[in-house]
């Protein structure tokens, strides 16, 4: 007894193990290097921000303490100014 297979569904096997072989072959060497690239661009990055994040509270508070300086002794820095 033999088994016959028809002409297309023998050519849409092949068609579809050639293409998983080439989106196994795209994704191991293009999609993995740049999601591993992307992870560490993205932890740099999350610790850029954080250290923004402390400056920027440091200027915020220096400036707060230095405008509020700067308006309790007016008198004396127009004095100064007019020397």
């Amino acid at each position: 007894m033999q088994i016959k297979f028809p002409k297309q569904g023998i050519y849409a096997i092949l068609t579809t193990i050639v293409f998983i072989i080439i989106l196994v072959f795209f994704a191991t060497t293009f999609l993995i290097p740049k999601g591993k690239e992307f992870r560490a661009d993205k932890i740099v990055l999350t610790k850029e921000r954080l250290s923004l994040k402390r400056y920027q509270e440091f200027y915020d508070k220096v400036s707060k303490t230095y405008k509020n300086k700067k308006s309790k002794n007016r008198k004396y820095i127009e004095a100064i100014k007019n020397d």
